[in-house]
């Protein structure tokens, strides 16, 4: 790779990176593109293109960068971007194991500094920072939450009404998402389903034949039709997926494995009660939600199998974390947020602020949550465990919080005075935000730092 290509890559990186920074911090500011506006880093991200190949491979190398941070802590997409970019323009290959080691400290710090939420006022405060400071949506998603319930699920949806709203019924949820982007049915790249059939194999679906009557059936009585199988042939995704203007329908790969999935398969079957009938389900590319109306009582003598199970003890860490969760699935439910508005503009903008805030609640809630505003990276470059640390590095972590607050210096008096005022006015943001963002950047960037050679494939 020569100095030109090199260039080049870095041009792409700095123009996603200027284009995200409008979004920064809770002051940050809106990007518009077509219909669609937001202050959502990854949404503004993923509008940027260049007609060089070059450029555009550095825009793609921050877009996936942001895409994985929001995927992983459901924020945090903008930093990881800004973070990514100090690192390529002002290091070198050279630099490479300092980073590493830095990151490998800083990640240990803010362990030890992070708290736990405690209350309704803490949910409130973060969903409100990952929502772009919109109180409202803060209010709304801590809400979700409380509602809940401490194992509960939180989802969200688009309302048919002006006015926004948050229901509860009883669900639970598996890990896995759709086997196939081709049932995506929503703006959110979901996949959402309304009075459902679920069928549950124990074997892989190979031919269409296989579900030509279940599928007729549900099409009959205007159901939708959710499949589950330890795998499925493209055979099974073509017919559906042909059919979609008929059926609605999707497919998802049964949970867990081996012993631990024959046992998911019969909790769901006893969830789902005798006729496998669903209110509704949500289907995103990570995981699988399910609404309906009354718990089955089977449900009862199960619960009580799983605590006996885990009052036993003498559980392994993978299984007394697999037994957790099922007890929850039986044990909890789920709150759906309805997002309405008097536009699908104003709606698609709001739904873009209300996922941030879910999912970085959700990750705050299980993680723990930080001082927010760079604060806890900065705490660090002053700390005893950062006395093994590189110059460079840093001035990296003391970048968040520099940009933010537009400074060049911080003395520890301001550092004090402020992380006050920060905690006062509810500038706290998930430890996994942070974590996340600082992994991504420098493993992005380290690794275009190290690339020797760049191949255009758009002839």
């Amino acid at each position: 790779m020569n100095d030109e290509c090199r260039e080049r890559l870095k041009r792409g990186v700095n123009l996603a990176a200027d284009v995200v920074a409008v979004t920064y911090g809770p002051n940050g500011n809106t990007v518009i593109s077509g219909n669609h506006v937001t202050k959502d880093g990854l949404t503004a991200v993923s509008w940027v293109k260049d007609e060089d190949p070059y450029v555009m491979m550095g825009i793609n190398l921050m877009k996936d960068i942001a895409k994985k941070t929001v995927d992983v802590a459901g924020d945090g997409s903008t930093t990881s971007v800004l973070l990514a970019r100090e690192i390529i323009n002002n290091c070198t290959k050279e630099d490479i194991p300092e980073l590493k080691q830095g990151l490998e400290e800083t990640i240990k710090y803010l362990n030890q500094v992070k708290q736990t939420v405690e209350s309704e006022e803490d949910l409130i405060k973060i969903a409100t920072i990952s929502a772009g400071g919109d109180k409202e949506i803060g209010k709304l998603v801590a809400s979700a939450f409380s509602k809940a319930g401490k194992d509960g699920l939180v989802t969200f949806t688009e309302s048919d009404e002006v006015s926004d709203s948050v229901d509860y019924s009883p669900g639970f949820r598996i890990e896995n998402g759709y086997s196939s982007p081709g049932f995506i049915n929503t703006p959110q790249e979901t996949c959402e389903l309304n009075n459902v059939y679920v069928y549950i194999s124990d074997t892989k679906l190979e031919e269409a034949k296989q579900i030509v009557e279940i599928a007729d059936n549900c099409m009959k009585r205007g159901k939708s039709l959710l499949l589950i199988a330890p795998d499925f042939d493209s055979e099974i995704y073509v017919f559906l997926q042909a059919n979609l203007h008929l059926l609605q329908s999707c497919c998802v790969i049964s949970p867990s494995f081996k012993k631990m999935r024959s046992i998911m398969v019969k909790d769901m079957r006893i969830l789902l009660g005798e006729k496998s009938l669903c209110k509704k389900v949500v289907i995103t590319n990570h995981d699988t939600t399910f609404l309906y109306d009354e718990m089955p009582e089977e449900a009862n003598k199960r619960i009580e199998e799983i605590r006996a199970i885990l009052e036993e003890g003498n559980l392994k860490d993978i299984e007394l974390d697999f037994h957790k969760k099922r007890l929850a699935n039986f044990t909890s439910g789920v709150a759906t947020i309805n997002i309405g508005g008097y536009s699908q503009f104003q709606i698609k903008e709001k739904l873009d602020r209300v996922e941030d805030a879910v999912r970085a609640t959700d990750c705050a809630v299980k993680e723990g949550y930080l001082v927010g505003g760079g604060i806890s990276l900065y705490k660090f470059s002053n700390s005893l465990n950062a006395v093994t640390c590189s110059e460079e590095f840093l001035n990296l972590i003391e970048f968040p919080a520099k940009t933010l607050f537009k400074i060049k210096t911080i003395t520890e008096d301001w550092i004090e005075n402020y992380e006050n005022i920060l905690i006062s006015h509810g500038v706290i943001e998930p430890f996994l935000v942070t974590k996340t963002s600082l992994e991504n950047a420098i493993n992005i960037a380290t690794t275009i730092l190290s690339c020797e050679c760049a191949i255009n494939n758009n002839f």
